[in-house]
């Protein structure tokens, strides 16, 4: 299953992913924010080892991210992420420590599909995008590709829902191999309890790479993923948050539970 968790690496820290994984790999943490100018985030810290930093362009654009996260006493996490723009400010690339990770391409003023790369500069994912008519994310395939050849292996197919505000409240995954017939269902996720506050984090910088109101304009208070085939659960994630006068977290306490209680962590923003 590592094949499936690669273009999910840069989402788990801050951000809410499309499609949560239960494989408890380590992550690249980069979830930058979607501030105004007058209000950007600049930094999340969690303890005295665990941070990430943002800086801007004299445009306003989010240029650079830099990140320190310790997961255990084996494993720290340091690292520099950069983002490109095209002649219309739109995101371009994003480059990992250098090196290219992902590359969008767009059909008129749509994202049409982003391609991601190993460390190697080896074609891994294809991302191919479906809106609805208000700019809503309503289908995202992944095609995985073999590293070696890039030849198509398989697919991973996440139908989006919504109900009421802009929020996503269902992601429904399917999957199957280059040579099944159809796809099966395989997870479900299962967003609850929005706030009516602003969502500070920009998911185009993370998977699944697109705008912040494509999928969420406020904050859940809890994220369930079930087995798709028998709807038995796999993990559970609960949020609590408080704000500044302006309606932006200054702080998250985010629990996960999986076959017991995980330790309870706590995120503090800070903007400019």
């Amino acid at each position: 299953m590592k094949k499936y968790l690669f273009f999910s690496w840069l989402s788990v820290i801050v951000g809410v992913t499309a499609c949560a994984k239960s494989d408890p790999e380590p992550t690249r943490p980069v979830d930058p924010p979607a501030g105004s100018e007058s209000h950007r985030l600049v930094k999340i810290t969690s303890g005295e080892q665990n941070q990430q930093s943002y800086q801007y362009n004299d445009q306003g654009l989010l240029q650079r991210s830099n990140v320190r996260w310790r997961y255990n006493d084996s494993l720290t996490v340091a690292s520099t992420t950069t983002f490109t723009y095209d002649t219309e400010k739109r995101m371009s690339q994003i480059l990992y420590d250098g090196k290219p990770y992902v590359t969008f391409f767009y059909e008129g003023k749509q994202l049409d599909k982003t391609e991601e790369y190993d460390h190697k500069g080896r074609l891994v994912v294809t991302h191919f995008y479906l809106f609805n008519g208000e700019g809503q994310l309503v289908e995202l395939l992944d095609q995985i590709h073999d590293t070696e050849t890039a030849a198509v292996q398989s697919f991973i197919k996440h139908r989006y829902e919504y109900e009421g505000q802009r929020n996503v409240q269902r992601v429904l995954s399917f999957r199957k191999n280059v040579n099944d017939p159809t796809f099966t269902p395989w997870q479900n996720v299962y967003y609850e309890h929005y706030d009516t506050k602003k969502n500070p984090h920009l998911p185009q910088v993370s998977y699944p790479f697109v705008e912040a109101t494509a999928t969420q304009v406020n904050n859940p208070g809890k994220v369930t993923v079930r087995d798709a085939r028998d709807e038995s659960l796999l993990n559970v994630e609960t949020y609590a948050y408080t704000y500044d006068a302006q309606g932006y977290p200054l702080q998250k306490t985010q629990q996960l539970s999986t076959t017991h209680p995980l330790p309870a962590v706590t995120l503090s923003y800070q903007y400019q």
